[in-house]
């Protein structure tokens, strides 16, 4: 038998039909298009392309079983659960980097960064009382919920930035906008004609997804950056509700300290 028929044998002892089995072949698992993503993929999943992602992410999974071991479930829910909400675009962001579609991971990690960020004063919002003692540093600060239907003067990434750094919830980091890079994911988002056409989504120049290494290191360290963000808006945000510095991680311990700078310098003091 040639691969197409070996194929089609191992779809038909999964349940599907002959007619079913031929279809996913010639119009899906064996097109150029998937092909060459699968290749993308693999490449991206090579331990020397990816160790320093993937310890990211090992510690973001760390930390939000930790959280919440350590508050009530009722707590988890209305404080940190909204959060984490926030943050499930970055996972397609990741998926569509590994894919090889590195502009629309970009755009998807910087529309992920403000969801998160407006669930951050979501947050704030909903446990108003723990924070009263901070607020009068960013006036505006409720500004970041008018959305949806109520858009006028909401707060557009740039500012939610400032008044993260205005709360000072993600010190020791004093300038969010430029920790996470805001100007270059903007850069890609706003695209402008030359982004475009120099773009792997610009189908007139190539439909298939290529394995770039520089690209994925680029998205890489960009969601590292997020990553810790993350991390220390949680230490932050948690010591802020106890009203004692709360500590989540250990550096040296469940993370390497060169991986989070920032967050090491808060923890170490």
């Amino acid at each position: 038998m040639n691969p197409r028929e070996h194929y089609i044998q191992w779809r038909l002892s999964q349940g599907f039909t002959q007619e079913q089995a031929e279809i996913i072949h010639d119009c899906l698992d064996a097109t150029d298009v998937l092909i060459e993503k699968r290749k993308t993929f693999l490449s991206s999943s090579l331990n020397e392309n990816c160790e320093e992602i993937t310890k990211s992410i090992e510690v973001i999974k760390l930390m939000n079983e930790k959280l919440y071991s350590h508050s009530d479930k009722h707590a988890f829910m209305r404080l940190f659960f909204p959060i984490n909400v926030g943050i499930r675009g970055t996972n397609t962001a990741y998926e569509l980097a590994k894919s090889g579609r590195y502009s629309a991971a970009k755009v998807m990690l910087r529309s992920s960064i403000e969801a998160t960020l407006r669930m951050i004063f979501n947050t704030i919002k909903n446990s108003e009382e723990d924070f009263e003692h901070i607020l009068s540093r960013a006036p505006d600060w409720e500004d970041a919920l008018k959305t949806g239907d109520y858009p006028d003067n909401a707060l557009a990434l740039s500012p939610l930035c400032r008044n993260i750094d205005r709360l000072q919830l993600a010190k020791p980091i004093d300038n969010v906008f430029k920790h996470l890079k805001i100007y270059d994911l903007n850069y890609e988002s706003h695209s402008n004609v030359t982004t475009l056409s120099e773009s792997e989504s610009n189908f007139l120049k190539s439909r298939l997804p290529i394995f770039d290494k520089e690209k994925w290191g680029e998205f890489c360290s960009l969601l590292v950056k997020f990553h810790e963000f993350y991390t220390i808006i949680h230490h932050n945000l948690l010591s802020e509700i106890s009203g004692k510095f709360i500590q989540i991680l250990y550096p040296g311990i469940e993370y390497d300290p060169d991986l989070y700078p920032h967050l090491t310098k808060l923890l170490l003091g």
